[in-house]
């Protein structure tokens, strides 16, 4: 009676989310797709990986994609993040957008599959449990994220160490953090486990994983990534690094001890060594426990061990966000099976709470961090409880003195330099020149790129880059990008009128007007032209973002 009730149950909410998620992600081309399928096509023609990392580049390829009216970017994905995308970008962005809905629909059945067959739930029971998290498995489809893909590829990896399968599991493994480093810390716990075939296919697969996007972007974009966009991913410094939605520890600790006059004007304390310090206190306490219990067992690792490890795993991650969270019904299902029936609500309303949208009322609290750590220390209890109290005083010593040195490094290395523009909630500003009526520049408004001046915001029907003004003050050129390419245009900002620059170039971009507003030059198809409001001529082979110097050169 238990498994009919369950299944009628599941036909009706499964009926009510498909609808409800085809209503939502089925025609449009939602926040988050649109970065990864434009990524994907930029693979297919070996475009350089660096520039995925430049905004208005990327934002720019965005629209060539043919997708209007979306802002995106590509920080901080991994160099082949995008790889799954590949195919589909040999389809329209529609078609590409519809297919990938589909897909995750087959992918959430076969992680739901996979975890019937090493629990004891039916699949009808475990659509039940994905169900109450509705919000953050709808986020998923409706935005064309990515974390669906990653449940399939990590149920099956855990599927694979259960059964003994060890080498295959850790491939798996590999292949999640070459895509989205989520399993690093596996590597470790594998290893401080001894379970070497694990650890052998893990390395196997980041191995073959380097020298395929070497193959495909070159040293220079691979080392770009490593020195420059890898270290402030792993610190959470993507987007706003102060935003609640970013519901990870690291963001909570930036929160209240990191000032920042655009995005973080009034923290209680200012204080960035001790936000170093407690920032990696805790991610290296969250590794290194698991690590330490680890080792004091033998054989396999448990159902509920491997629970544990992937909530540390969202646990410590610097980066999360409503869809992050469609990953916990993996290790929720595995803590179901293994406690008794009469503790399942100390897991389930945690995971249901995590899962809900974060109300603007308690987002200051960050709950869901909280929330985590509640799910964290459930699951791991007994593991911790093995750690003897004195090992456990020299593990958390071990981490504080790490934690200090780091403090200490970051205090050195810290420079904080003064601002020429305190913009509110302005997550991007850049590009900056100077003019009469005060400094231009571009930035992101409430759904494209804007240009402002002071107290005042310049809007237009596309993005809007590179403003550039005569010694005059007036008229504002720009780049205007929409319908799949850019265009030049003049702007009156008295009048509030634009038109756009007959010049006989593709796609012209980064405009740069002369001192004295006779010349325009600008960059089409790498190489630099000059417009002299009759005649184009082309000056240089390759270029970017140009600019001219007193006389006019």
């Amino acid at each position: 009676m238990r498994r009919v009730v369950a299944s009628v149950l599941a036909i009706a909410s499964f009926s009510w989310f498909a609808w409800d998620a085809k209503e939502r992600g089925w025609s449009r081309n939602s926040t988050d797709f649109p970065n990864y399928y434009t990524a994907a096509r930029l693979a297919r023609t070996r475009q350089p990986l660096q520039s995925y990392y430049d905004w208005i580049w990327f934002q720019r390829q965005i629209h060539y994609a043919g997708i209007d009216d979306r802002l995106g970017g590509y920080i901080p994905q991994t160099p082949l993040t995008m790889a799954p995308f590949v195919p589909l970008s040999f389809l329209s962005p529609l078609a590409a957008r519809r297919a990938w809905f589909v897909l995750n629909f087959l992918f959430l059945g076969i992680s739901l599959r996979l975890i019937s067959s090493i629990t004891r739930f039916t699949v009808a029971e475990l659509w039940l449990l994905s169900f109450l998290g509705y919000a953050t498995l709808r986020s998923n489809f409706e935005l064309g994220q990515y974390y669906i893909f990653l449940l399939a590829l990590m149920t099956l990896a855990i599927c694979c160490l259960l059964r003994k399968r060890e080498l295959a599991g850790g491939v798996l493994l590999g292949a999640v953090i070459a895509l989205k480093l989520y399993a690093a810390p596996f590597l470790l716990l594998a290893a401080a486990r001894k379970r070497w075939r694990a650890v052998s296919g893990i390395c196997l697969l980041l191995l073959l994983s380097g020298i395929c996007a070497e193959a495909a972007f070159g040293w220079k974009g691979i080392s770009f990534y490593t020195v420059q966009v890898l270290p402030r991913a792993l610190k959470g410094e993507t987007l706003n690094p102060y935003h609640p939605s970013n519901g990870s520890a690291a963001t909570l600790l930036r929160r209240l001890l990191v000032f920042e006059p655009g995005l973080n004007p009034k923290p209680p304390i200012d204080s960035p060594a001790a936000f170093v310090f407690l920032a990696m206190l805790f991610a290296l306490s969250v590794t290194a426990f698991p690590i330490i219990a680890a080792s004091l067992r033998t054989g396999p690792p448990s159902k509920r061990t491997l629970a544990w490890w992937l909530l540390g795993m969202l646990l410590v991650s610097p980066n999360t966000a409503s869809y992050t969270f469609a990953l916990l019904i993996l290790p929720v299902a595995l803590l179901l099976d293994d406690i008794r029936r009469r503790l399942w609500a100390w897991l389930l309303a945690p995971y249901f709470m995590l899962t809900l949208p974060l109300w603007p009322l308690w987002s200051w609290a960050f709950p869901k961090v909280w929330l985590l750590l509640a799910l964290f220390l459930i699951a791991g209890w007994p593991d911790l409880k093995l750690i003897p109290m004195r090992v456990a005083l020299i593990t958390f010593a071990v981490c504080g003195i790490a934690s200090a040195a780091a403090a200490i490094a970051g205090m050195r290395a810290s420079n904080r330099e003064p601002r020429n523009v305190i913009e509110t909630a302005g997550i991007y500003s850049s590009l900056p020149t100077p003019s009469p009526g005060g400094l231009l520049y571009d930035s992101i408004g409430e759904s494209t790129y804007v240009i402002r001046q002071g107290t005042k915001t310049f809007a237009f029907d596309g993005d809007a880059f590179h403003p550039s003004v005569p010694d005059s003050g007036a008229p504002i050129y720009f780049e205007l990008v929409k319908g799949a390419h850019s265009s030049i245009m003049r702007f009156d900002g008295q009048s509030r009128q634009s038109a756009e620059v007959n010049i006989a170039a593709p796609n012209p971009r980064q405009p740069a007007i002369s001192h004295d507003g006779k010349t325009l030059a600008f960059v089409s198809r790498e190489a630099l032209f000059a417009f002299d409001g009759h005649a184009t001529r082309r000056i240089a082979d390759s270029a970017y973002d140009p600019s001219f110097v007193p006389g006019d050169r």
